[in-house]
């Protein structure tokens, strides 16, 4: 056991350093490269829950007779959904296709979807179908549309049941934010209220109102 301070303390100072210094190598020195500089990347994740298998069916007065009071309901609405069945095509290139059964027990759940690809910069045609009801034939979602995707950026493909398919990212979605010019108010103040400020003591300057010619 060290009992000399100075050569222990020196030790432990040695000890911190190399520590220190392997962090910071680890932390600033390894060089890693996700995608290159002339790619860019297009990601579909979203959730979904498909439709249901069977439609939802009004008994009759004779099965609700047949049901205890506290079951009765007029519509019999099976839990079980359908599967959701997704396409995704680049310039006429499907680069993702799944079939994705409905979670849980019973079949009632929904599911995720998950799926990233590494593409070439700049504009593609990009295509996207679904169907999530086995009583349609056939795709009942789909969307068409040109990108253009910027070096390094991420497309993002989301869903919504309401408004289907939704992109986010990409250089016009960029450019509709950030190009967009804010609205100005202008106050137009009245000669008579310019010369009652200045006679109270404060400094008035003169407003030069321009306009079209009268």
């Amino acid at each position: 056991m060290l009992t000399n301070k100075p050569v222990r303390y020196l030790l432990q100072a040695i000890n911190y350093s190399v520590f220190m210094a392997l962090i910071w190598y680890f932390a600033s020195a390894p060089s890693i490269r996700i995608i290159a500089d002339d790619e860019a990347v297009i990601t579909i994740a979203f959730s979904h829950a498909g439709q249901l298998r069977e439609p939802c069916r009004q008994l009759t007065q004779e099965e609700l007779n047949e049901l205890p009071p506290n079951m009765r309901k007029l519509d019999d609405c099976p839990r079980e959904r359908s599967p959701v069945t997704i396409e995704a095509l680049l310039d006429d290139e499907p680069f993702y296709s799944a079939t994705l059964q409905p979670t849980g027990l019973f079949g009632d759940g929904g599911v995720n979807v998950f799926h990233r690809i590494k593409i070439s910069a700049g504009e593609h045609l990009l295509s996207l179908k679904m169907n999530d009801s086995v009583r349609v034939d056939g795709f009942n979602h789909a969307l068409e549309r040109a990108v253009k995707i910027d070096p390094a950026q991420i497309l993002l493909v989301g869903f919504d049941s309401d408004e289907g398919f939704i992109l986010s990212g990409g250089r016009e979605k960029q450019a509709e934010r950030f190009n967009k010019i804010p609205e100005i108010s202008v106050l137009l103040i009245p000669p008579e209220a310019v010369r009652r400020v200045a006679g109270n003591g404060f400094r008035a300057e003169r407003v030069r109102r321009s306009g079209p010619p009268g």
